[in-house]
């Protein structure tokens, strides 16, 4: 399935530049390393997230909250996050930009990164607006790549479920009419509303269709609690709130979908610049393992792992997302 994902998922942007700076890797800071042990040491289908996941941010104070990292930070993380080799790094400039939320402070005056947002009839404003967002460590916000990332995840979540009712011989049709009863959203708290409950806003009480129960699996809320936590987003992202000290629940049910749109960041980012095929091992890698204990059919589980340890051994054992 993987060979064929360029003709089955149109590219959505073209590769980024030929030419990435090579740096020796810097330890990080010791709250980023411990996230990103976490992801790496843990299982695919392990549970224990769930209650990490519900209780970071929830002791936070009123204050804004935001990440000192660095644009080499940045780049750290995330080439370590996708066991990238020390030819393959991420951008520095497009790593601050993924881990940028559009709330952060500079991030909306000083541009989008790789395409600023000032008139090309006036370059020498654009060029002192970039020279200031280099002094200041700003890469613009990843709204764009959030986008991208978002579409990406349910092509590649669409191809799998079809790919899996082929290998499993069973009638496509009544695959993809039994999802909704295979996706548990009752996964341990109440970050996110259920499927009976959005079910009664619908209209007649008619079931939701595919796309929408597959979207709710992905939505923002999730995967900040499921994914963006076993990365340890909540201590890389750079945004900050506006809420005061009695609007915590809000404020951290606001946080959790700033590190969903990290999740998609990151995915988008990676398309971006390593193509879709990267994109998609870093999906059935490290995204959709996490997820699976949220599917109640013990036969979709299986193969979630099994797709996981088929890249895992076409990339000679290693998680790396590119060759």
């Amino acid at each position: 399935m993987l060979t064929g994902t360029r003709t089955m998922l149109p590219e959505l942007c073209s590769m980024a530049g030929s030419s990435m700076r090579q740096t020796s890797a810097r330890r990080l800071g010791t709250s980023a390393q411990a996230g990103l042990e976490a992801s790496s040491s843990s299982s695919p289908s392990a549970s224990s997230t769930t209650s990490s996941s519900l209780s970071f941010g929830r002791t936070r104070n009123s204050t804004p909250i935001s990440s000192p990292v660095t644009a080499q930070k940045a780049s750290d993380y995330l080439s370590s996050l996708l066991s990238l080799p020390s030819s393959r790094r991420f951008p520095e400039s497009l790593a601050l930009r993924i881990l940028t939320h559009k709330s952060y402070r500079g991030a909306q005056v000083l541009g989008q990164g790789y395409h600023s947002r000032t008139s090309s009839s006036n370059p020498t404003t654009s060029d002192q607006i970039q020279s200031q967002s280099n002094l200041s460590g700003s890469a613009g916000h990843n709204a764009r790549l959030t986008f991208l990332g978002k579409r990406a995840m349910l092509s590649y979540l669409l191809m799998f479920i079809h790919q899996h009712a082929l290998d499993t011989s069973r009638p496509i049709g009544l695959e993809l009419e039994g999802l909704g009863q295979m996706l548990d959203m009752k996964n341990n708290g109440n970050a996110i509303k259920t499927y009976e409950d959005q079910s009664q806003l619908e209209s007649g009480g008619k079931q939701m269709d595919l796309e929408t129960k597959l979207e709710n699996l992905v939505n923002l809320s999730n995967l900040g609690r499921t994914v963006g936590s076993r990365w340890g987003l909540e201590h890389v992202m750079r945004w900050q709130s506006n809420l005061t000290g009695d609007q915590a629940e809000s404020r951290d049910s606001g946080a959790l979908k700033i590190y969903g749109e990290g999740v998609q960041a990151v995915m988008g980012g990676t398309m971006m610049h390593f193509g879709s095929p990267a994109a998609q091992r870093l999906f059935h890698l490290q995204v959709l393992p996490t997820l699976a204990p949220q599917l109640r059919d013990p036969a979709l589980v299986e193969s979630v792992d099994k797709m996981r340890a088929r890249i895992v051994k076409e990339m000679g054992g290693e998680k790396c997302v590119v060759v």
